[in-house]
């Protein structure tokens, strides 16, 4: 829905408000030997573990249209993202 809606359009611009959130769950497989893995003292009888693992990501923004002349219209975008990534383990 267009911000035109509730009567704000400056200069002609359609522009359409734009947000989301995520939110991951999971366990990420990690080789104890390599140096990507944050655990280093948890038993295992393979050489590998499952990291619990948890994400959280939201954006804000906005997308905008401006009619100019003609069959020509001016498209834009503009966002903001934040992501925080967790390893919960204990």
């Amino acid at each position: 829905m267009p911000l035109s809606y509730f009567d704000i359009a400056p200069m002609g611009w359609q522009i359409f408000a734009m947000g989301g959130y995520s939110h991951t769950e999971g366990d990420i497989a990690c080789e104890l030997d390599s140096n990507a893995c944050p655990i280093i003292d948890m038993p295992s009888t393979d050489g590998w573990v499952l990291v619990p693992n948890a994400t959280n990501g939201g954006y804000l923004g906005a997308f905008a249209l401006k009619p100019l002349a003609g069959d020509w219209t001016l498209i834009t975008a503009a966002a903001h993202f934040i992501l925080k990534y967790c390893y919960c383990y204990k």
